[in-house]
């Protein structure tokens, strides 16, 4: 059968290499973001507690963290490991890394270190409704 001039096995083939492509950027991507954080310990969930799905699921081992995850387990992740910060690592809808720190010096030198720690301006442009503001400035 040709549909406008692409046989169905084309379709296929060009189908077929198109996954191909996004499971191989896919673990790149992931591979790529597992470095950046040195395989630090922790989370590796399918879904982000940063989204909205990740937050409706309850908590359920390899698949989500659950709604105010932090909240309920406090320093135990932390203890448990025996580390002032742990990773969280999701896969979907694309690899998103975050870090949970426990630790008053590392979050004074984050907080205070611009340079090293910029604020992503883009994110809060916004605000800049309301008129200038201390969010809003670096």
């Amino acid at each position: 059968m040709i549909v406008s001039d692409l046989s169905l096995k084309t379709f296929a083939i060009l189908a077929g290499s198109m996954a191909a492509l996004c499971a191989v950027q896919f673990f790149l991507d992931l591979h790529r973001l597992l470095r950046s954080i040195n395989h630090l310990p922790g989370y590796r969930t399918v879904f982000s507690s940063a989204t909205v799905f990740g937050n409706l699921l309850p908590r359920i081992p390899l698949l989500a963290l659950g709604y105010d995850h932090s909240w309920r387990l406090k320093h135990a992740p932390f203890a448990e490991r025996g580390l002032d910060i742990i990773s969280a690592v999701s896969f979907w809808p694309k690899p998103m890394g975050n870090m949970f720190i426990a630790d008053v010096q590392a979050i004074k030198h984050i907080v205070w270190s611009r340079g090293r720690f910029p604020k992503p301006l883009s994110q809060y442009t916004i605000l800049t409704f309301f008129g200038d503001n201390i969010v809003v400035s670096e």
